[in-house]
């Protein structure tokens, strides 16, 4: 098994190789998967990667004021409609 700095060290190059990232929470996503979502993306900002945030399930409209830059798509109506 690998160790964690391997491990770390895996996901860095896998970053750093893409050139677009799609970050995606379970179904019905609390506010742990939420403020864990927003926090990578935030990470990913600094370093300047182009993303976007996918809930398959939108999540409880107070957390979507974790997210001030509005970098979420939330699946509405099975599909049919999408915002950002």
């Amino acid at each position: 098994m690998l160790n964690a700095k391997a491990n770390i060290k895996k996901i860095e190059s896998a970053i750093t190789r893409s050139e677009r990232i799609m970050l995606v929470t379970h179904n019905n996503p609390d506010i742990d998967a939420t403020s864990s979502i927003f926090a990578i993306s935030h990470l990913l900002d600094h370093f300047g990667k182009n993303h976007t945030i996918f809930f398959k399930q939108n999540p409880a409209k107070y957390l979507l004021a974790l997210d001030p830059y509005k970098k979420f798509i939330m699946e509405e109506n099975g599909g049919d409609t999408f915002r950002t």
